[in-house]
């Protein structure tokens, strides 16, 4: 009778665990909804107040600890819950698996247009990953998305079928894709089969597609994808095309194959081409580019970049002569084309086939390209016979629209100079604003075609255009004294618009020796004196121009190497006197812009001529003063050791070198003030330096202990670089002060990526297992990229390679083996 009853009662109880059941899910789903809701109403109070950019959305994405909240964004975009503009997605450099990347995607709202992702993610991932990448790229014409909130999916159909007005079925078109392969090393190329299912997946709403740096077609063997992208051409699927970039990714057969493509479709209005960095050398690739021309698809083009492309002077006659037939289809007989660069290729013009330029500069002289805006010919090291010819061209007007000229890195004389400067007149190009003529580095000599230019600018600078900006401005030597006075002179109305001039060599000390001679200072925005020797004659220039301030307010960098003399009687030599008048003249007048100060040591130099302590403290005095407050970079070379080092680092609470960013002592005896140093570092008179260079600077295990007493009291944590190379009494207890402070702080140095102690020849023994416990974990100096060993004792390099070699299965050791520079040749 007892077991009916308990049965009952069992199932009773069970149908009321049941009933209760159903309103406490009901109760969970109303607590999902108010705290969607509650979601809702919070990110649109802060995006009232605070509105991400798709940026800025795509950079929180790329973050794995953000990630959830990109996507939460996204789906709230793409759900019309929030309202913000998404146009740009950028997902390159990711560090997610492709699962993820794959839900980024299918929460894309419709307005996402532009899309940059890396490709290797799903490639590389399997071929499930690269169909499911290439199935979105397929579906984005007619993907369906989410329905507005209130909206059911019958209702939707029937407001169609009713002819509504109402949208509810919305398109993601993208019209910008550009993939990337940045976390991929630099030899790894796509696949032929993953690119041929990429360029076979492209939606027609394409209107951008760049490939650069992928080396997608750099392969012969990938012609299977270079075909498929031709297939897409010829079927009319890549009609709305307006931008092709293929720099860096195009080989000269798929070139070809790609060429016969778009010759035999129909015209494509292509805007902007660009095909830099892909190695064309003796083939016909340019001519194959031609036919694309001839085909009707340079009708619209304004952009054509081939840049470093190996084209030579029948290369670029054939595209030329392409363009020439295009420009003569067209009913003005002439082509839109604004920007047209040709940098690197050094084959443009050779004695032997001197049609090349030539071609170029019939074609611009019939008023073929007369909307030119950008013409970039820089480091094609073309003849002066050439660049006279386009000198011409310019002077006849052809060009009136051109704004930026780069003729840098080719040869100049004395009529290609006077070419030149007739033909950059604003009566020609009274657009022109923005001529280079020189290198960043100068690598062609310093001639007197060069001299006649500048000569010619400085008399004809009345008649450049009002908005010029003539970069690059480099002044060699020999200077002769006539120009150096126009540089210099007062009476000149003004200067050419170089708003940087750098002189270099011996031509410093004519310009100095000149502008203490005259009644105003040399009027440039920023002026650069680097690599010349310190003579005495140029000591007692430079202090007498730094002492009527003739050029302190435009000086920016001024690098200087003791000079080779060795008696008094040398031309070159530079006495105590003059030396130290120049330090003190540093006190005279503000240098506001100076950010870079280097007294170095030549590969030969004298003892005599070289920094001593009294020079170090004149220059401490300054900074003291605060005349030398902008300077970043401090270099010194020398005799001078603890005294002058003390001076200069000050007293505690000092900021007078605050503002350095890079300090080298290298070739002196600074090792001897590391207590003063130290002392800096731990203080924070040195908060923001990044690079510190003792490399043969007299550094022994007692100034490695007394660094290491730093590292134990601060983190040091802008330190990124140390430079303690060439200190031969470094030893073994000089490492293990180093080691033992690392483990009782190893929060400092945190950020130190490279460690130098190459030609440390007393690094021997068992020194080597003391660097590598320094190394051994990931909380001991974890941003270490680069660790020098060059030239150590053998013993030492074996025991630590020995050890290193044995923890390579070490995920840490795994990420940085890769980067370690160990000098091999040590071991022979």
């Amino acid at each position: 009778m007892n077991e009916p009853r308990e049965r009952t009662a069992g199932t009773h109880s069970g149908t009321l665990r049941g009933a209760a059941s159903f309103p406490v899910q009901h109760q969970n789903e109303e607590g999902q909804h108010q705290s969607i809701n509650v979601t809702e109403s919070c990110l649109s109070v802060l995006f009232k107040s605070y509105a991400p950019s798709d940026l800025e959305i795509s950079e929180l994405a790329k973050k794995r600890a953000s990630f959830t909240m990109a996507w939460m964004i996204l789906h709230f975009i793409k759900k019309r819950k929030v309202y913000l503009p998404f146009l740009r997605s950028d997902f390159s450099g990711c560090p997610h698996k492709y699962g993820k990347m794959l839900l980024l995607l299918k929460t894309l709202p419709p307005s996402a247009e532009h899309l940059t992702i890396a490709a290797s993610t799903f490639l590389a991932a399997s071929v499930r990953a690269s169909i499911a990448f290439c199935n979105f790229l397929e579906r984005p014409d007619g993907r369906k998305l989410s329905l507005p909130r209130g909206t059911s999916r019958r209702s939707s159909t029937t407001q169609q079928q009713q002819g509504g007005q109402q949208q509810v079925q919305q398109e993601v078109a993208i019209k910008w894709l550009k993939l990337t392969d940045t976390r991929a090393p630099p030899n790894l190329e796509l696949g032929p089969s993953q690119t041929r299912r990429i360029f076979a997946s492209l939606p027609s709403s394409l209107v951008l597609l760049d490939l650069s740096g992928t080396r997608a077609f750099f392969n012969p063997l990938y012609v299977k994808g270079v075909t498929e992208l031709g297939d897409a051409f010829l079927s009319g699927r890549l009609s709305s095309l307006r931008v092709l970039n293929l720099s860096r990714a195009i080989e000269p057969g798929n070139m070809r194959v790609l060429c016969e493509a778009l010759s035999g479709c129909d015209p494509i209005p292509f805007e902007h081409l660009f095909f830099a960095d892909n190695d064309w050398r003796h083939s016909n690739a340019p001519k194959q580019l031609g036919t694309v021309f001839q085909a009707g698809h340079a009708s619209s083009l304004k952009t054509l970049v081939l840049d470093r492309c190996g084209i030579g002077g029948e290369g670029l006659h054939d595209i030329c002569s392409a363009l020439e037939v295009a420009a003569m289809k067209q009913e003005d007989k002439s082509l839109p084309l604004t920007a047209l660069s040709l940098k690197g290729n050094q084959n443009l013009d050779r004695p032997q086939i001197l049609f090349g330029v030539g071609s170029l500069c019939a074609l611009l002289r019939a008023k073929r390209m007369p909307w030119l805006e950008t013409l970039s010919l820089a480091s094609c090291r073309i003849f002066a016979g050439s660049v006279t010819e386009l000198g011409e061209v310019m002077a006849t007007g052809v060009l009136r629209r051109l704004q930026h000229l780069d003729l840098s890195g080719n040869f100049l004389d004395e009529n290609s100079a006077i070419a030149l400067v007739g033909g950059v007149r604003a009566s020609v190009v009274p657009s022109l604003s923005k001529v280079t003529f020189w290198d960043e580095l100068p690598s062609l000599p310093w001639g007197e075609g060069a001299e006649v230019l500048l000569s010619g600018l400085l008399k004809g600078v009345d008649e450049l255009p009002k908005n010029l900006e003539i970069s690059n401005m480099y002044i060699r030597h020999p200077l002769s004294a006539d120009l150096a006075h126009s540089l210099c002179n007062s009476h000149s109305n003004a200067l050419p618009p170089f708003p940087r001039l750098e002189v270099f060599g011996g031509a410093v000390r004519t310009l100095v020796g000149r502008a203490g001679g005259v009644n105003a200072s040399l009027r440039v925005p920023e002026l650069v004196l680097d690599d010349f020797f310190l003579s005495g004659p140029t000591a007692r220039a430079l202090t007498n121009s730094f002492t009527w301030g003739k050029i302190t307010q435009s000086l920016v960098c001024l690098r200087a190497e003791m000079p080779v003399a060795f008696s008094p009687q040398d031309d070159s030599w530079l006495s105590a006197e003059d030396r130290l008048a120049l330090f003190e003249s540093f006190k005279e007048f503000n240098f506001p812009k100076l950010t870079e100060l280097s007294f170095t040591l030549g590969p030969v130099h004298s003892r005599e001529t070289n920094l001593i302590d009294l020079d170090v403290i004149a220059l401490a005095g300054a900074f003291r003063k605060g005349t030398l407050a902008a300077v970043q970079t401090l270099e010194l070379s020398g005799a001078f050791g603890r005294v002058g080092v003390e001076a200069l680092m000050g007293e505690p609470g000092q900021t007078h070198l605050s503002g350095l960013v890079t300090l080298k002592f290298a070739q002196s005896y600074a090792g001897t003030g590391m207590g003063a140093i130290s002392a800096a570092l731990s203080d924070g008179r040195l908060s923001r330096l990044r690079d510190l260079n003792l490399g043969a600077g007299g550094v022994d295990d007692e100034g490695m202990i007394i660094f290491c007493e730093a590292v134990r009291s601060s983190d040091l944590e802008s330190l990124q670089t140390l430079d303690l190379s060439g200190n031969f009494p470094i030893t073994f207890r000089g490492l293990s002060a180093l080691r033992d402070a690392l483990v009782e702080r190893p929060s400092s140095l945190t950020s130190l990526k490279l460690l130098k102690l190459s030609n440390c020849l007393w690094v021997e023994g068992h020194a080597g297992f003391v660097l590598f416990q320094i190394l051994s974990t990931g909380t001991r100096l974890p941003s270490l990229q680069t660790l020098d060993l060059r030239i150590v004792g053998r013993q030492a390099w074996f025991a630590f390679i020995q050890n290193f070699t044995a923890q390579t299965a070490e995920a840490r050791f795994q990420r940085v083996r890769t980067r370690l520079n160990l000098g091999l040749n040590v071991i022979g």
